[in-house]
């Protein structure tokens, strides 16, 4: 690993460290006091849902500064935030609406740095080495946030005062990672990359109409956030209460699924083979993980699938990554990474909302078995159809890649 590579991994490994927390803090103080599917579905979709907007902005953002500037907003955006909430944990206590902002944040910056982070690697790490970097980077990640939510979920179910000093941590390795930044190279611009485009989401559309494989994968990662993920986020916690009296198995299931991400960083860096299949079959795991909490499963074999569930996200994840950056004309990686992120996480907020609606009427066992296994049935069958063409090349520039 050169010195560069080391440092994008010490920087981007605090952010972690201290974001990876923030989701079983907020689903915790939330149901900690008295919040359900409903509130826990108002708390996540309404504050996801001006994300859009920063995925559709990031790629014009990258066209004006460096990804580099880019992480340091963000951190700054985080500190100010962390430390506003923490104060008024010491002062009032914090409302549901000020739960939203706070996802509002995260989300949009996570939005915002979905296509700097993508686009970023390929500047400082040589194309044949993208798969290993990559794998690295989540088995990095992995490693830090099993750290997160370890110890945000004791430290906020300790009362007021836990909250308030889980949320001044949180600020406090924001400026830790932001300084680290600080020794970073620049990146670069997308506008200084080769060739000229107009609209970046209209010129990346273009693109993707010509790529059958990854439209799939894209179309069913949006599939899978609006009935798996949106499950896993808003009726798992409220099951673990009912169903369990085991609230604090909640961060426990977070750091497992963190674990299984640094085993799955692993393997992706010594499975070579990146197919479309692999990009799918990977988000089968977490849907699995679902339908057992639905139906009452031991919390040990419930633990278990976490881990295995944060293997397949992060296998998956790599060779994504990989093969965009690989394949992907470099002026369109961050809008192609924009667009993802939009079909992705950002209609998440659509299965918050209307998930504990369903919810409110069906139940949230059954909701969460009925939504699980459909979204496995699309799943399997996008596997077994899967298009032979993933990705489209010019012809004379490199061989189009086929499964």
């Amino acid at each position: 690993m050169d010195r560069n590579f080391r440092l994008f991994l010490v920087s981007r490994g605090v952010y972690t460290i201290a974001i990876s927390g923030l989701p079983a803090l907020l689903a915790v103080s939330v149901v900690s006091q008295g919040g359900g599917p409903g509130e826990l579905g108002v708390v996540l979709g309404i504050g996801a849902l001006p994300a859009i907007l920063g995925a559709i902005a990031s790629p014009a953002v990258l066209r004006r500064f460096d990804q580099r500037a880019l992480f340091q907003a963000s951190c700054v955006v985080w500190v100010g935030g962390c430390l506003t909430v923490g104060l008024l944990e010491l002062t009032r206590g914090v409302s549901y609406f000020v739960y939203v902002l706070v996802t509002f944040c995260l989300e949009l910056v996570a939005a915002m740095l979905y296509g700097a982070i993508g686009s970023y690697l390929p500047s400082i790490v040589p194309e044949g080495k993208l798969q290993e970097a990559n794998g690295v980077k989540s088995t990095v990640f992995g490693l830090a946030g099993v750290a997160g939510p370890l110890i945000a979920v004791p430290v906020t179910a300790s009362g007021d005062g836990g909250r308030s000093a889980a949320w001044f941590g949180v600020a406090a390795l924001m400026f830790l990672g932001m300084l680290c930044q600080t020794q970073l190279p620049s990146g670069r611009r997308a506008d200084g990359l080769s060739g000229e485009v107009g609209n970046p989401f209209s010129s990346s559309w273009g693109y993707l109409r010509r790529c059958p494989g990854m439209l799939v994968v894209i179309f069913y990662s949006a599939i899978w956030h609006v009935l798996g993920w949106s499950c896993y986020l808003v009726g798992i916690p409220v099951l673990l209460r009912q169903n369990y009296d085991s609230l604090w198995a909640w961060g426990v299931m977070q750091a497992f699924v963190s674990g299984g991400v640094v085993i799955g960083g692993l393997v992706a860096v010594m499975y070579k083979a990146s197919t479309g299949r692999v990009c799918i079959t990977s988000l089968l795991p977490l849907l699995l993980l679902v339908l057992m909490v639905a139906t009452s499963a031991p919390l040990w074999s419930v633990t278990l699938m976490s881990a295995v569930s944060g293997v397949g996200l992060s296998v998956g994840g790599v060779h994504w990554a990989t093969r965009v950056q690989r394949e992907v004309p470099e002026v369109l990686i961050p809008a192609v990474f924009s667009l993802e992120y939009v079909m992705s996480e950002g209609v998440g907020p659509v299965g918050y909302l209307g998930v504990p609606l369903v919810m409110s009427v069906f139940g949230v066992g059954m909701t969460m078995c009925a939504a699980s296994t459909l979204a496995l049935a699309l799943g399997v069958a996008a596997v077994l159809f899967f298009p032979r063409r993933f990705a489209y090349r010019e012809a004379g520039s490199q061989k189009e890649a086929r499964l």
